[in-house]
């Protein structure tokens, strides 16, 4: 049953929102650092007072205090110049500032005096190798950075780092989780699919100006995830007009090492005619003929992305001190899914759909994000941003209307713009109600002998269609505000609000020719608050990071009252749920020699959405071997600690160590209920996961015309699960225990996980 927000409810939300920023302004996930530093008099060494620094490009600066120290907050992130400036003394411009994200960077200045008016010494900073506010595993990533890298993708960049594994069945996973244990957040809003938990940041890499991987240990400014955290922050037009263009294709390669595959990026950014106005657009188009190229090509396995991401600012004079920003990002990508599998010799086959290839499935996913924001500059230690985001995806796993296509002229390559056409997918999202009978275009399997090749029954399909039909997708309204604050050098202060207006909706049938289907169809719309405080302590010897966040859930939605008795199909409402995580980092400085960090904090998460709307309705309690969602589950916890050590072996060479501990409480899984006429599977809060692991990492400053960076991971990842339907499956698929013979139970005590490093 659907139960919507009703209009009253929304508006006292709205207003309280209203009320907290024009009282408050709280705080979203940081894309700006902090620049400190003391300028001295270069012979002398004496502290210089009234001294001016500025950002180039920006209207954000500062002067010096009489200790010669001063502090410059809401710098955006990425590679900035800073010029000081003081009567009598030459100027000196610094390039090469590499702000990161909710860090601080430290950047000192000596001055020469000068009775003859002269030009800006240039210089460039260095990177620091260890970064002394930082209290947890971090790893940023820059857009110089991404030009040197072999990788075409923001997963592929991630999957670099320490403590990251890749699997082909589940995706990404980071320090023994779960891969929706991870969010991604693009310019400040979250871009992870509510429904299903997994990434949706399509973003071209020449539109990245910084990724940051948060692999332990994050702040109270960021929730809803257990494992890690991906923040991405897309370039920004300059002064200058700037623009690229890169190819790649395997085109000229030999027959045998020629998979079809052509990716164009393109990139143009600068100002308008308009006063402090600027604008970035990249694109990408990709086209393969085997997007999972193996040792050979093979057929069908056709490909088509294209990707957009565009930004446009513009700041106000500096005694205004505004700053509004418009960014987004559309891609889609669709791909077929005929599969391949071993025979007997070993050889790839098609197995049951050899001769029937035009009837197999494939995929389509369409990913819109827009934002708008102010960033208003109150004094120099005062700043509040509040956001708007908007985030839509939606997805297609189902059989292609092949005429229909024909009759709007697709060609695979030549328009790659154009959408796969699904049968019964336009029927369906004018009707939603038919996914519960036959779907229009849908042909019955039939394998028999005179439609089989080789006369052999139940083998190779001859007429009809696979038999899965899926449409699903989210929609995801943000409101966001923040307010930082710095008292001197010491503290930073953030409070932080959000509130997030979910929409879900999925139509599933799995025998799209049968009239009493397996189906589900639903929407739902939950609700998600979160709010934090933070204070970021700076003692130059000690550094602290202590904060706490609350999180709340409405699930807006109804469960059964008794799920073991299937007779009764009374409801009530699923609980709203509310829950408190204190988080805290500690990083011990031993002057700019060696690091040593601590950190320690609970994370939790609300299941994927799935887990809480799938197949509650009526009529799957009916049907054998049905998984049923619970809108009434628990968020998933994660009590996680960190120490960590960075010692600068030379001045172009650091080390550094990790260790990390995890319990994961409360994770999703599947148990058995019998019951008459049919048993059935819900969806319970029921699996358990350890973690415990070191990293170990080289990282070579660039000098002598190279740099890199070497890492070693190792972990022990055990658990009751390595997936929420990993009881299901094996139950339904071997039904008793290999080792006793009898009735496969739930497993009763931990062991290795499938991604265990």
């Amino acid at each position: 049953m659907k139960r919507t927000l009703n209009e009253n409810k929304f508006k006292n939300l709205f207003v309280l929102f209203v009320l907290f920023v024009v009282i408050v302004f709280p705080l979203y996930a940081g894309e700006t650092g902090r620049v400190i530093g003391k300028i001295t008099d270069m012979d002398t060494k004496e502290p210089l007072p009234g001294v001016n620094i500025i950002v180039e490009g920006t209207t954000l600066g500062a002067a010096t205090d009489n200790g010669g120290n001063y502090l410059i907050s809401n710098v955006p992130a990425g590679n900035q110049v800073l010029t000081a400036s003081y009567v009598g003394y030459e100027p000196v411009r610094m390039s090469g500032v590499l702000v990161i994200s909710d860090q601080t960077v430290t950047i000192n200045f000596n001055l020469r005096s000068t009775v003859i008016p002269v030009g800006a010494v240039e210089i460039s900073a260095e990177r620091p190798l260890i970064v002394r506010t930082q209290a947890s595993t971090q790893r940023v990533i820059t857009t110089d950075q991404f030009d040197k890298l072999p990788v075409a993708s923001l997963g592929a960049i991630v999957n670099l780092s320490a403590g990251v594994v890749t699997s082909p069945a589940f995706g990404t996973h980071i320090r023994g989780g779960r891969p929706d244990e991870v969010v991604y957040f693009v310019d400040g809003i979250s871009t992870s699919d509510p429904l299903y938990g997994y990434s949706a940041a399509r973003i071209n890499p020449q539109a990245t100006a910084e990724v940051l991987i948060i692999s332990g240990g994050f702040d109270a400014e960021y929730g809803e995830a257990m494992s890690g955290i991906i923040q991405v922050i897309t370039k920004e037009g300059r002064e200058k007009l700037s623009a690229r263009l890169k190819y790649t294709t395997d085109a000229l390669m030999p027959k045998s090492l020629n998979f079809g595959y052509h990716r164009t990026e393109m990139s143009i950014g600068g100002p308008t005619p308009v006063d402090k106005l600027r604008y970035f657009l990249s694109g990408e188009i990709f086209i393969a003929e085997d997007h999972a190229p193996r040792k050979h090509k093979l057929p069908h396995q056709n490909r088509e992305d294209y990707k957009l991401t565009g930004k446009i600012t513009y700041s106000l004079p500096v005694a205004a001190g505004l700053k509004l920003t418009g960014d987004g990002f559309f891609a889609r990508e669709q791909w077929e899914l005929h599969p391949y599998e071993r025979d007997g010799s070993g050889a790839l086959n098609h197995i049951g759909f050899k001769y029937h290839l035009d009837r197999f499935l494939s995929r389509q996913e369409q990913v819109r994000k827009a934002g708008l924001s102010a960033n208003h500059m109150l004094s120099s230690n005062t700043f509040y941003t509040v956001r708007y985001g908007y985030f839509w995806d939606e997805r297609v796993l189902a059989v292609r209307d092949l005429d229909k296509e024909k009759e709007l002229g697709y060609s695979f390559g030549w328009r790659f713009w154009q959408n796969y056409q699904f049968k019964a997918l336009d029927a369906v999202k004018a009707d939603p109600s038919i996914i519960s009978g036959i779907l229009p275009g849908y042909e019955q399997q039939r394998n028999n002998v005179v439609n089989n090749p080789f006369g052999v029954n139940n083998l190779f399909y001859g007429i009809g269609d696979y038999r899965v039909f899926l449409y699903h997708g989210s929609q995801v309204h943000t409101l966001k505000g923040d307010l930082t604050h710095n008292i001197g050098k010491i503290h930073e202060l953030k409070s932080g609000l959000e509130f997030k207006l979910n929409s879900v909706f999925r139509r599933n049938n799995s025998l799209p020719w049968d009239p009493n289907p397996f189906f589900d169809s639903y929407d739902f719309d939950p609700l998600n608050i979160a709010a934090y405080v933070q204070n970021r302590m700076d003692f130059e010897d000690l550094v602290i990071r202590a904060g706490l966040r609350f999180d709340f859930l409405d699930p807006n939605a109804y469960k059964r009252a008794n799920p073991t008795n299937i007779e009764d199909t009374s409801k009530i409402a699923a609980l709203q749920k509310f829950k408190l995580s204190p988080r805290l980092g500690v990083s011990f400085p031993i002057g700019e020699q060696a690091k040593f960090r601590f950190s320690y904090g609970h994370f939790f998460q609300t299941p994927a959405f799935r887990y809480l709307y799938d197949n509650i309705g009526d009529a799957a309690y009916r049907r054998g071997n049905q998984i049923i969602a619970d809108p009434d589950l628990r968020a998933q916890q994660t009590i996680a600690y960190e120490i960590g050590s960075e010692v600068l072996l030379t001045p172009i060479l650091a080390a550094d160590f990790t260790a990390y501990y995890k319990d994961i409480y409360d994770l999703i899984g599947i148990r058995f209920i019998p019951a008459v006429p049919t048993g059935y599977y819900p969806i319970q809060n029921d699996d358990y996961g350890n973690v415990r692991g070191f990293e170990v990492g080289l990282i070579k400053q660039l000098s002598d015309y190279w740099s890199g960076r070497l890492s070693y991971g190792l972990s022990f990842a055990k658990g009751t699960a390595s997936y929420g339907y990993e009881y299901y499956y094996e139950r339904y698929a071997y039904g008793v225990d290999p080792v006793s013979g009898r009735e496969m139970q739930p497993p009763k005590a931990d062991f290795v996980l499938d991604f265990d490093e």
